[in-house]
């Protein structure tokens, strides 16, 4: 049995990690996310949920901590196609 973490992706959530990846560039965010600008745009005004898949890819290229996903990868940061810890 796998234990699964349930994320809640506020719009201001999903706004910061597009922010730490790719600045104001909406549509390149719906792009990681392999999603339409509509759809992207939605999730961001809060009409729509964002899926935490989405908002964990985000953060992940985003050169996050991968702590702030899983505490099990606390002090792990994905940088260049590289692992860092």
């Amino acid at each position: 049995m796998t234990a699964t973490m349930t994320v809640t992706v506020s719009p201001d959530d999903l706004r910061d990690a597009r922010f730490r990846l790719h600045g104001s560039d909406k549509e390149a965010a719906a792009v990681t996310c392999g999603v339409s600008m509509r759809t992207y745009l939605r999730w961001e005004a809060g009409h729509a949920k964002c899926p935490a898949s989405a908002y964990r890819l985000l953060c992940i290229l985003g050169n996050r901590d991968l702590g702030e996903l899983s505490p099990a990868w606390k002090g792990f940061v994905y940088v260049v196609k590289t692992m860092w810890s």
